[in-house]
């Protein structure tokens, strides 16, 4: 797995792919979003309709909500990331799913890196009693190219495997990660931008906004493939704390129950999953059944005491929220002819929500209904597989979505489930030294979710009518030979509402969101490009990247945009042998041009403080000690 961004960024080191928009917010606060073809475009952080697998277990979480810190790409064995109709398998949330794969090491290795801050990444890997056991340790520091950005987080990763797929391989894991100190330095205005990219937001040094993190993991999984039935099996519990000091002002939180600038989350989550399939000369199926449970337990205090800011005020919010999601599907292939193939899924979702809010009695809320895909595939020969699939998606609202109100007032916000309809047409073809793929497809979302409000970061989210987002996206590589490698990745698309927002027919109040059908949705680029070439002749190896981001929509109302950005990055490495233990020697500069714009987006955000700077040119030093 390559680690550009400094081994550090998973969003960054899929920038390859076509479809994938990585907003780097450079604010270990916001973990940076990461969006396929639209989904999780409005998520504030993290991801949101995009469902995340690691070693066979979740890292999202049954609302639909995960993120990627954790996920370090120098750690990776392999990623493989699914958009398109045959996502929609996975279940609620799933606009895409990303896949990863921890390396099982099978030697000692050191990865120094030195830029902005610096990391340390220790992996070993050794054989004990019939078990390969393999460690990760990670360690990195954030010194602030902007003000008050200072963090530093913490991992360990523990992975053991025995047997082998054919007969019975099993797989245990430990995850922890923290993040001790991670100061926020707040989004900022266009003047803002303009004036000190590297200023931070005056509110958000005032208070001293921040978070802190601690999570932990265990997992299980046990596969038997080999000849006959192919069985899978998966458990996993996990923790997780959170304790963040929001930037919002104190005039935001007087006298408005649900607003408070001070939250603590305590999470409880836990699941399994079976599988089992089988294959005939002509068929193929395998079926599974899920469960996942998430308990938390969110209290909301202002952020000012009086006259004093940054500290424990008055008790605001005390929310209890348990999710439980439970899944069963059912996947079946059929030859039809020498080069036809007829590949079908379904699935059926349910969710079950149960919340407690301060001074309000309970309430529950459950979703269900099916998901899935069918695809007809052709693969002539010389001509490459062609394939066109259709699919249904349903999404359930989040926590966050489902607990802030307009208006800041206390109480359950109402949201409708978006259904989503997805066609595509895909081929690709490979050739001596040439691989080319393209997909053309188009997503059309009933009762989609919108930012109604954004104030401090708090989003408040409302359904709108319908919104269709379609694109071409195209991914070349050539390897004319061994020492040269190149690739480009495009992605053309067209994200718009198909209706009026909202639809008054007696008049709409003021002050509330308007849109109209053709409006541009928000962080959804007309055209990305990425291109790199790499030569590696011998222990040398001269590497560039190039990204073009087109403009992005930052406010639905007003239609403002971004610039588009313009990245050029270079990498210079040698590798060297010494006494049989190969060392490698990193240098890469990102934006050699010092470019900078903005690399994310609060969206809607009512104060206009919508921009989060990238950083301009930086350099990374790396020196790594074993199997790089």
């Amino acid at each position: 797995m390559s680690d550009e961004g400094g081994g550090l960024s998973l969003p960054e080191a899929l920038l390859k792919l076509p479809g994938v928009v990585a907003l780097a917010r450079q604010n270990e606060v916001q973990d940076s979003p990461l969006i396929v073809r639209g989904y999780g475009a409005r998520a504030a952080f993290g991801t949101r309709g995009v469902r995340i697998e690691l070693d066979g277990i979740p890292a999202s979480m049954p609302d639909g909500q995960g993120q990627t810190a954790g996920l370090y790409p120098a750690q990776l064995d392999s990623v493989s990331l699914l958009a398109g109709p045959q996502a929609t398998l996975a279940g609620f949330n799933a606009g895409a799913l990303l896949q990863a794969r921890t390396q099982l090491p099978a030697a000692s290795r050191l990865r120094l890196s030195a830029g902005d801050g610096g990391n340390v990444m220790l992996s070993t890997g050794a054989a004990l009693g019939g078990w390969r056991h393999g460690l990760h340790l990670g360690a990195a520091e954030t010194q602030p190219w902007r003000d008050h950005a200072d963090s530093r987080r913490r991992s360990l990763s523990w992975l053991a495997r025995q047997g082998e797929a054919a007969t019975g391989e099993w797989t245990l894991k430990a995850d922890l990660y923290e993040q001790p100190t991670a100061a926020d330095p707040g989004t900022l205005t266009a003047a803002a931008l303009a004036a000190d990219p590297q200023a931070a937001d005056a509110l958000a040094v005032a208070l001293g906004a921040g978070k802190t993190v601690s999570q932990q993991q265990l997992g299980a999984a046990w596969h038997r493939g080999g000849e006959g039935l192919d069985w899978s099996a998966a458990s996993w519990v996990g923790w997780r704390e959170v304790e963040q000091l929001l930037p919002i002002a104190p005039a935001a939180q007087r006298n408005r129950p649900g607003v408070a600038g001070l939250l603590a989350l305590d999470r409880e989550y836990a699941g399994a999953n079976v599988g089992v399939g089988g294959s005939t000369p002509l068929w193929r199926w395998r079926f599974g059944a899920e469960i996942e449970t998430q308990q938390d337990r969110r209290l909301g205090w202002e952020n000012f005491d009086g006259a004093t800011l940054g500290v424990r005020g008055l008790l605001k919010r005390e929310e209890a929220f348990d999710a439980e999601t439970r899944g069963v599907r059912l996947e079946l292939g059929r030859s039809l002819a020498a080069d036809w193939i007829l590949d079908a899924g379904v699935r059926w979702n349910r969710q079950q929500v149960d919340i407690a809010l301060l001074n309000q009695p309970p309430s529950a809320r459950s979703a269900e209904g099916y998901t899935g895909f069918a695809g007809l595939r052709w693969s002539p020969e010389g001509l490459g597989r062609w394939q066109l699939a259709v699919g249904r998606g349903l999404e359930t609202a989040t926590q966050t979505e489902l607990l802030n109100r307009p208006g800041g007032e206390a109480g359950l916000n109402v949201l409708d489930p978006p259904v989503s309809r997805q066609v595509e047409l895909s081929w690709q073809q490979t050739f001596t030294d040439w691989r080319a793929q393209a997909q053309l497809y188009r997503i059309d979302t009933r009762d989609d979710l919108v930012v109604v409000e954004n104030l401090g970061g708090r989003a408040v989210f409302g359904n709108v009518g319908g919104t269709r987002r379609e694109g071409l996206e195209l991914q070349l590589g050539w390897q004319p030979d061994p020492a040269w490698q190149f690739g480009l990745a495009g992605t053309l698309t067209r994200a718009r509402y198909t209706r009026d927002v909202p639809d008054c027919p007696g008049g709409c109040a003021d002050g509330s969101l308007r849109l109209a059908a053709g409006d541009a949705l928000p962080a959804s680029p007309r055209q990305q490009w990425f291109a790199s070439a790499r030569w590696q002749p011998g222990t040398w190896s001269l590497g560039a990247q190039w990204l073009h981001r087109g403009a992005l929509v930052v406010d639905d109302r007003r239609q403002l945009t971004t610039p588009s950005l313009q990245r050029l990055d270079l990498e210079l490495a040698w590798t060297l042998r010494n006494s049989g233990l190969p060392w490698r020697i990193g240098l890469r500069v990102q934006d050699l041009l010092d470019e900078g714009g903005v690399a994310g987006l609060a969206v809607n955000d009512a104060a206009g403080r919508y921009f989060d700077p990238a950083p301009g040119r930086r350099w990374f030093l790396s020196l790594t000690a074993g199997q790089p």
